[in-house]
């Protein structure tokens, strides 16, 4: 499998290569890659051997902010620690904005055999830590030779993950073989990865870390108001990471809604703000002001957010929130943000990839909508009704506040280890 797996990478080589002359995100990683090893190697020859250096690999921010507070809580425990974090997309690694967490962030090599022996050669981990489903086979394997302990934290493995199927099974029992500790989320992860491993002594179920990437965010944000001043008393409807497939969905309700309540404003998020159907959204909302453009006496009807990693702030500025990518086929994306700002919580039917938008549908944080006029009922009605809309808020907090505590068990174990 390991032959097949590098076969593969060659292939793949020269795909994105001609892929990325079509695409600037792309492009962005490969230019991004040109002097990666060159710069680890000035970092290294700033730190002696005495630093343990800790890689966490994340694939982009989403995996950053299941990190983080893993991140943080080593730079607590740990004097000595130097941390080393790898993004694989380009949009993790061009969005990255806490650079004064880290000690150096880099475009994790591609998973090439002579590149990663390499990378290792001049990084020297004393440990590895990747997030929910990020593994590289080459890494892994090369990185386990050298004696390196590898974690993963957030392990999920779906029922439907290509990780168990009968083609690539082999290959993964060999790389979660590897591990020291799996950090679990659920008892169906756990379940999932007996399928994996002969023995789970190394699994424990710890919960997923974003839960307190979540509530810190909500510590810090939770009375500022980042949209405009005139705005503050008022209902605003966030639309969140929404796709084209959630459009014709959300802004015939949303039209609706600001015709029967005159104060309703309206924040459209997408979830690709360059591909983000601005000329769309201005024609069902015709007094529309992008985000980036907005001053502080600015007064408009709705927003059209064309920035990147403003979202979940805004959250906490909003009043009810839509979390796009229950239409499409790509999943839906995160409902906990919304959650933990205390927000009733709309999402499109295909939710199956969240296990925390089916706790919250169960909890009744969240509503599944499948056309625009259940959107625009249910919605009509909790705003309606405060005291309906403030025992739904709660109940969405109260799902956040229940699953903390996944970074302080990880950390306990990594000190434990003797990694930090």
């Amino acid at each position: 499998m390991q032959i097949i797996y590098n076969l593969l990478l060659l292939i793949a080589a020269p795909v994105i290569y001609i892929a990325g002359l079509f695409s600037p995100k792309i492009w962005q990683g490969i230019v991004g890659r040109k002097n990666v090893l060159k710069n680890i190697e000035k970092w290294r020859e700033t730190i002696t051997d005495k630093h343990a250096v800790i890689l966490i690999n994340c694939a982009s921010l989403g995996e950053y902010e299941q990190a983080k507070p893993v991140i943080e809580g080593i730079r607590k425990k740990s004097a000595k620690a130097r941390i080393a974090l790898s993004f694989i997309s380009p949009s993790g690694y061009m969005n990255f904005k806490e650079k004064s967490l880290v000690d150096i962030v880099f475009y994790l090599p591609y998973d090439l055999p002579w590149t990663i022996r390499k990378f290792l050669n001049i990084l020297r981990p004393n440990a590895i830590i990747n997030t929910s489903y990020d593994m590289w086979g080459n890494l892994m394997v090369m990185a386990n030779k050298r004696n390196i302990p590898q974690y993963l934290i957030s392990a999920r493995v779906r029922s439907t993950s290509s990780k168990i199927k009968i083609l690539t099974i082999r290959f993964y029992k060999k790389l979660y073989k590897i591990y020291k500790r799996i950090f679990a989320v659920s008892m169906e992860d756990y379940n999932n990865l007996r399928l994996l491993l002969s023995n789970m002594e190394n699994v424990i179920i710890t919960g997923d870390t974003r839960y307190d990437r979540v509530e810190e965010r909500y510590k810090t944000l939770n009375n500022k108001h980042l949209l405009p001043v005139s705005w503050k008393h008022k209902p605003v409807f966030i639309l969140g990471s929404i796709h084209r497939e959630d459009l014709q969905v959300v802004f015939p309700a949303m039209q609706k809604l600001e015709n029967r309540f005159p104060d309703l404003h309206v924040v459209i998020v997408p979830h690709e703000p360059m591909n983000g159907n601005y000329e769309e959204t201005c024609n069902y909302f015709p007094d529309t002001v992008l985000y980036s453009q907005l001053m502080p006496k600015t007064n408009p009807k709705n927003i059209f957010v064309d920035t990147i990693g403003d979202l979940a702030s805004l959250y906490f500025s909003s009043t009810l929130a839509y979390v796009g990518g229950g239409f499409g086929r790509n999943g839906l994306h995160n409902v906990m943000e919304p959650a933990v700002a205390g927000l009733p919580v709309f999402i499109g039917p295909k939710c199956q990839n969240s296990l925390e938008a089916q706790a919250l549908i169960r909890e009744g944080g969240a509503f599944i909508v499948r056309n625009s006029e259940e959107l625009y009922g249910i919605a009509s009605a909790i705003i309606d009704d405060k005291d309906q809309y403030n025992k739904i808020a709660q109940t969405a907090r109260n799902y956040i506040t229940r699953s903390l505590g996944a970074s302080d068990k990880i950390i306990t174990i990594l000190k434990n280890d003797q990694i930090i």
